[in-house]
């Protein structure tokens, strides 16, 4: 839901659909309809549009003049006020990407991650690893955990998640008219973008960290600088990611539980099915964890957004818009 509101010589107006300005001094009410106190002779009234209408980001509109008239677009389909959109996004989009790499390289981050990695060390040059997948393997393992771990093995295919979240964005597109659709291209926008942060730095980690599969080497899980390119599951954080993402989304507690217990699915599955060890699949889902939290913090940034607004007659007041 999205609150409006305009402030103008110290009066601030809240409304669920647009802004009101009204000059004198007033108070809301609580349906959020301004009155007007008893001492104002000559008041004007003046509705304006919703903010959101107004300005999408504090970056200013390009200069309309740099696109090239109808004219131009006379053998083509899409219409100049459709090109103009395109181009905003794609400044928006870059701006969101920029700010999700400040918000993922942090000091705290680091902290918390060297944290993380310091506990998985443990996990790799002890027994526990080993113990763990030794039990699993003998105690656990079943035909019907076989059949889920099949399933929730290809959700961490990369390829499946970006072929949805590049459908997701189109799809939203075309429903952006409706609350369904913002929230479909959200989610495809979060996964793809969180994906972006999140992939190289595990690329390097794996590396770094050089441990190995079970079976597949005498040194298991225990790291070897560049030794091999096991040491953080990639399967994990990419099944992972979908799911932690729309968890952020929802503000119903219930869900956001049990979008968070899918998203330890895939990691799951590589255990069961002998690819990976305890550790590493820890540090796959929390690399995950990491990513779209940077992109959460992104959307949040977001949600309060401050813009100059030209009020009729003259003078000018500020707008106020937030989202929740």
């Amino acid at each position: 839901m999205k609150y409006n509101a305009l402030l103008v010589f110290g009066s601030l107006i809240l409304s669920g659909t647009g802004c009101q300005f009204v000059r004198g001094p007033m108070r809301a009410t609580e349906a959020g309809s301004p009155t007007v106190l008893t001492s104002v002779q000559s008041v004007e009234l003046l509705r304006l549009p919703p903010i959101a209408a107004t300005v999408k980001r504090s970056r200013p509109a390009p200069a309309t003049d740099q696109y090239p008239d109808r004219g131009t677009f006379a053998n083509f389909d899409t219409p100049p006020s459709a090109w103009r959109t395109t181009r905003a996004d794609t400044f928006s989009l870059w701006e969101d990407i920029r700010d999700d790499h400040e918000n993922f390289y942090t000091w705290k981050n680091t902290k918390t991650t060297t944290g993380m990695f310091a506990i998985a060390a443990v996990l790799a040059h002890s027994d526990a690893d080993r113990e763990f997948r030794n039990a699993w393997q003998e105690d656990v393992r079943s035909n019907s955990w076989d059949d889920l771990s099949s399933i929730a093995h290809d959700w961490g295919d990369g390829r499946y998640l970006i072929a949805a979240s590049c459908a997701a964005v189109s799809v939203g597109r075309l429903a952006s008219h409706t609350r369904s659709g913002e929230m479909v291209e959200e989610w495809g926008q979060r996964s793809a973008r969180s994906l972006l942060v999140g992939f190289p730095p595990l690329l390097l980690l794996q590396r770094i960290t050089g441990a190995s599969r079970p079976l597949e080497s005498s040194t298991g899980s225990n790291w070897a600088l560049f030794g091999d390119e096991n040491g953080v599951s990639g399967h994990t954080f990419v099944g992972a990611v979908p799911f932690i993402c729309a968890a952020q989304m929802t503000d119903n507690r219930f869900a956001a539980i049990s979008l968070y217990t899918c998203s330890t699915l895939t990691g799951v599955s590589r255990i069961n099915h002998d690819a990976h060890y305890t550790s590493q699949v820890i540090l796959g889902w929390w690399m995950a964890h990491m990513a779209c939290k940077s992109t959460d913090e992104t959307e949040d940034s977001r949600r309060i957004q401050i813009a100059p607004i030209p009020i009729s007659g003259g003078g000018l007041g500020i707008g106020i818009q937030w989202e929740h």
